[in-house]
């Protein structure tokens, strides 16, 4: 019971790690054992005394008026429930407790009273589950099926033909694993199992992430090059012909600042959704040079941290380039906010205005020239519990939240954008008071640069031949100043190589994807998967299965051997 109402308890259900959303979802186990045990005991008594019919009744009313008087101070407190919830349930108790008392009395009522609890009791559950699944609100039928539909018509001609893997993106989103739902790989996922290695690569490089989530559409043209996202979907969000919004439209609405997607190539436009493929798009497998496999985000700004990456893929060893140029972000105006003293690069602001509702917020004039993408980078002290973002002043989306230690990227402008001036604005949560603000920064890319990058690893990195979700095969052409092989592949100990058919040990690089060490030549690489630790998981299994037979079989042979015994004695 405590463990179902204490955080700090509930671990133990989680095997001692805090569980992601539905904090207590063991419950229904608790709630069946509860029955079962209450069932059984039912089973064995007799009546029902005034007593215990008091005792409930006492318990019950004291714990609905504790909840009434909660719901009467504070309407947000327990949203699942209403008074006419509260009063509900302490009708059907008191009914409850009527019925035990009719099944305590006289023989003539058992029956009757038997049958009334049984249909007491189905009819309880029935509404029980009737009222908490209302509770909840789910999009409709037609919502789920018309994106379904959408996403079907742009997908189709674009997916990975057999034997070859790239990755695609969106601007917009039904849910984090739309990928898993259409059966297309991308960087936009939601897994209480994902590996916290690639969650905070993801993070080091800019990207929107929660606690065990990822959000692919804050992206550079580098990290689309880098995870080589070859694919764009752009939403249009828009009124049908007639004026008449259809139902599900509205997830089509940007849930990411992407204008240099549109510098990509248009592939085909749809009623709600443009496609456009990515000319900047690197292979699966990249050469790069041997300081990769100590490079090491830290503390750095996304920014150089790419900067870094894309210096060891170029094929350019020891000629370091600025693919991102850091120019000077002008000092911010304050609305309705003001600077605590202090010196030292995080800054505080405190809001001025007693009055919550009054917009606070940090006002931000960035000029960008149009001929190179702009990025600025957004304080890693800002999430969205405590702040919002503008962009003249249309809201963007931030589904960033929790503790993190890098800054985000934001895309301002692509080429196609032209030269203009924009307003970016941080707006305080109006739940907050205030804020602390470090690593605003404004940076253009190197578009020449970055497409000589791409150029030589397509010419020189891994051209597939085989692939499959457990494994592939491909070949390429490795120089003096690559001594790596880098995989846009999650690291992982049961991924093994072969390097011209000889056994070769991966490296993890980047904390968290994997790379092949390699020599000058052209060679041809096979990887394949097996579940690591999958035999002995198999003998303990089996060894289990042994054992649970073995004790079934030794309980029938003692009861059937106490059934003779008794039989013997009876006998004689």
């Amino acid at each position: 019971l405590l463990s179902m109402n204490m955080k700090k308890l509930n671990i133990f259900w989680h095997g001692m790690q805090y569980p992601i959303w539905y904090n207590y979802r063991f419950s229904w186990a608790f709630s069946f054992f509860t029955l079962l045990i209450a069932f059984r005991g039912f089973r064995r008594m007799k009546r029902v005394s005034i007593v215990q019919t008091g005792l409930v009744f006492v318990f019950y009313a004291v714990l609905l008026l504790y909840l009434g008087i909660q719901k009467v101070q504070n309407q947000d407190a327990y949203s699942f429930l209403t008074i006419f919830h509260l009063i509900a349930t302490f009708v059907l108790i008191v009914l409850l407790l009527i019925l035990f008392q009719q099944w305590s009395k006289e023989k003539q009522t058992l029956q009757m009273a038997s049958f009334l609890l049984l249909l007491f009791t189905f009819l309880d559950l029935t509404i029980n589950s009737a009222v908490y699944t209302a509770c909840f609100s789910y999009e409709t039928y037609t919502e789920f099926a018309f994106y379904d539909q959408q996403m079907q018509e742009a997908l189709s001609p674009i997916l990975p033909p057999d034997n070859d893997f790239y990755r695609i993106e969106k601007t917009f989103m039904h849910d984090n694993n739309d990928g898993m739902r259409f059966n297309y790989s991308g960087l936009t996922h939601f897994n209480s199992t994902y590996e916290y290695n690639t969650i905070e690569l993801l993070s080091s490089l800019g990207f929107s992430r929660g606690r065990a989530s990822t959000a692919g559409g804050n992206a550079t043209k580098l990290t689309d090059a880098l995870f080589g996202i070859r694919y764009y979907l752009d939403g249009k969000y828009q009124a049908d012909v007639e004026g008449v919004m259809k139902e599900g439209v509205g997830c089509f609405q940007s849930k990411s600042h992407r204008p240099d997607v549109r510098d990509m190539t248009p592939v085909a436009q749809y009623r709600y959704i443009d496609v456009y493929e990515n000319p900047w798009c690197m292979p699966f497998g990249m050469l790069a040079e041997k300081e990769v496999a100590s490079l090491d985000a830290g503390r750095m700004n996304p920014m150089d941290f790419q900067d870094h990456i894309a210096n060891m893929l170029d094929g350019r060893d020891g000629e370091e380039i600025n693919y991102f140029e850091h120019v000077t972000l002008p000092a911010p105006t304050l609305e309705n906010l003001r600077q605590e003293s202090g010196g030292g690069e995080m800054k505080t602001y405190l809001r001025v205005s007693s009055d919550k509702e009054e917009i606070a917020r940090l006002n931000y004039s960035i000029q960008t020239q149009g001929n190179r993408s702009a990025y600025v980078t957004i304080s890693e002290t800002l999430n969205s519990s405590n702040s919002f973002v503008y962009l003249d002043d249309e809201q963007i989306g931030n589904k960033r939240s929790g503790e993190v230690t890098t800054s985000q990227i934001l895309n301002i402008s692509g080429v196609k954008d032209g030269a203009k001036t924009q307003k970016l604005s941080i707006q305080m949560h109006n739940k907050k008071d205030r804020f602390s603000i470090n690593h605003m920064a404004l940076f253009t890319l190197n578009e020449e640069a970055l497409r000589r990058a791409v150029e030589y690893q397509r010419q020189n990195g891994l051209k597939l031949t085989h692939f499959s979700s457990t494994a592939f095969s491909g070949t390429f052409q490795a120089d003096k100043d690559t001594s790596y092989l880098l995989l846009s592949l999650p690291y992982d100990e049961g991924w093994k190589a072969k390097l011209d058919g000889e056994a070769v040990k991966t490296v993890r690089v980047l904390n968290a994807l994997t790379a092949i060490p390699v020599s000058p030549g052209e060679h041809s690489l096979e990887m394949t998967f097996h579940v690591p630790l999958l035999l002995p998981g198999l003998c303990l299994t089996v060894g289990g299965v042994v054992f649970l037979f073995g004790i079934v079989r030794s309980t029938r042979t003692k009861k059937r051997s106490s059934y003779q015994n008794n039989t013997e004695q009876r006998a004689s």
